[in-house]
């Protein structure tokens, strides 16, 4: 498929063109290009490259699903999965690992994925889950609250979703 046809496929589906725009901008203020005039969809889809716009397009996915989970915060999450990959990318960018630059953005926002894979396989624990971790008294990490409540590891959900998706 080439990039007209992705263009195209991305102006149809409003929240993904939103999302593109949106990791866009970031992208160009993280690399500190500055403003541009225009902003095309076009520029923007082959800026961001095909490793980013597949995970967009996951996320669009997965947002336009509804979960049961009352209060864990699908948005936040989404957002700092992207948070977690442009960092992860920066860090690849200074350090330079024997992977592609794509592949550390992608781990980096995938990390957590095993936490989308308990939200929609135990909506209820996860968002206990959610509130005991932001209870201040508790002051408890992820991992040792799935332990008591309990709950299967969301890094072994993460490696089960991961082993399905290829």
């Amino acid at each position: 498929m080439d990039v007209e046809e992705v263009v195209k496929l991305v102006k149809t589906e409003p929240f993904t063109l939103t999302e593109v725009l949106y990791v866009y901008n970031n992208l160009r203020l993280v690399n500190q290009e500055g403003k541009q005039k225009e902003v095309s969809v076009n520029h923007a889809v082959v800026y961001i490259g095909k490793k980013r716009l597949s995970s967009i397009i996951l996320r669009s996915r997965f947002k336009k699903l509804r979960f049961k989970t009352k209060v864990f915060p699908l948005d936040t999450f989404w957002q700092d999965s992207l948070l977690t990959g442009l960092i992860s990318e920066q860090l690849w960018l200074r350090f330079k690992s024997e992977f592609d630059r794509d592949r550390a953005f992608i781990a980096g926002y995938l990390c957590n994925i095993g936490k989308m894979a308990g939200v929609i396989v135990f909506p209820d624990k996860m968002d206990s889950l959610w509130t005991q971790t932001k209870d201040i008294e508790l002051q408890d990490t992820w991992v040792n609250l799935e332990k008591k409540i309990p709950l299967m590891n969301h890094c072994l959900l993460g490696e089960i979703a991961a082993a399905f998706w290829g």
